[in-house]
């Protein structure tokens, strides 16, 4: 199961794992670097689009059921982390600093 949470949580600095839960990122976190690298490379508006098009999802979908939820997610925004993930490992290169 993956629950998405802060990353950082300094509270909980030495606690034990005591469930399966993965964390995940935050998008508004991943969004912040890609608004402001769009002053230095104007591709950043590609993904700043495509982060976007997950809020928009995001809310259409906060009175659905959990199935709905689900399956929507699935249909829509599987296709849009994608094409973000795509779009990220093209540039990796271009982007990254070199090891």
């Amino acid at each position: 199961m993956r629950l998405l949470r802060r990353t950082f949580q300094p509270h909980r600095r030495g606690a034990k794992r005591t469930t399966s839960f993965q964390a995940n990122g935050c998008w508004a976190h991943a969004r912040r670097k890609f608004y402001d690298a769009r002053e230095v490379n104007s591709e950043a508006f590609e993904v700043l689009n495509l982060i976007g098009d997950l809020y928009k999802l995001e809310r259409r979908l906060k009175k659905a059921s959990a199935g709905e939820y689900h399956s929507m997610r699935q249909l829509h925004a599987v296709p849009v982390l994608n094409d973000i993930f795509v779009w990220c490992w093209e540039r990796r290169e271009k982007f990254l600093p070199n090891p």
